[in-house]
């Protein structure tokens, strides 16, 4: 049976985006569930529940930007490995203007959650070709939490394919040998 992945997308994406579509041709079992990011709550009702349906599959958790910060949320809730795509911890930043003050607090206290627990094993893929994050901020919050791989180029939307495969396959072959 192939990995499950549980595929968490960005502010403004969809289930549809090509770093989900890229982990189904990769071979993994894929599931995602499209998600308003701006209405907090229901964001995590529908997570939690796509969760919990697969946790008996050992899912890795795999987010891509504003997705990160809820797979690192996820996968520390519920002891699991993630993988996080150009993850954004911080979404008061260019996108704060789209989120009510009180989304914006419900947001820093799951990360504030997930901080203080951290997931079993972590892999963080930040693209120093970011526009929109700066990974470096990103590789210091996150060293002593994950193994982290910053890679030249690419861009916010994501081009490093081949890494991520290897981090998802680092992570089920780890799931292997426990």
């Amino acid at each position: 049976m192939n990995q499950k992945v549980i595929f968490i997308h960005g502010y403004g994406s969809n289930c549809q985006t090509d770093k989900k579509i890229k982990l189904d041709e990769m071979g993994f079992d894929v599931v995602c569930e499209t998600v308003d990011h701006t209405n907090v709550e229901q964001t995590k009702s529908k997570l939690f529940a796509l969760t919990r349906k697969y946790l008996k599959d050992e899912p890795i958790v795999v987010g891509h930007s504003l997705g990160g910060l809820w797979a690192y949320f996820l996968a520390s809730k519920f002891e699991l490995k993630c993988v996080l795509i150009n993850p954004s911890f911080d979404p008061s930043g260019s996108i704060r203007s789209n989120f009510e003050d009180e989304e914006l607090d419900t947001l820093v206290k799951i990360k504030e959650f997930a901080f203080s627990k951290n997931p079993t094993e972590c892999i963080v893929i930040g693209e120093l070709g970011d526009e929109v994050l700066d990974h470096n901020e990103t590789s210091k919050l996150m060293r002593d939490r994950a193994k982290v791989l910053l890679v030249k180029g690419g861009d916010h939307r994501f081009k490093h394919f081949d890494d991520l495969e290897k981090a998802v396959n680092e992570l089920t072959e780890s799931y292997l040998e426990m």
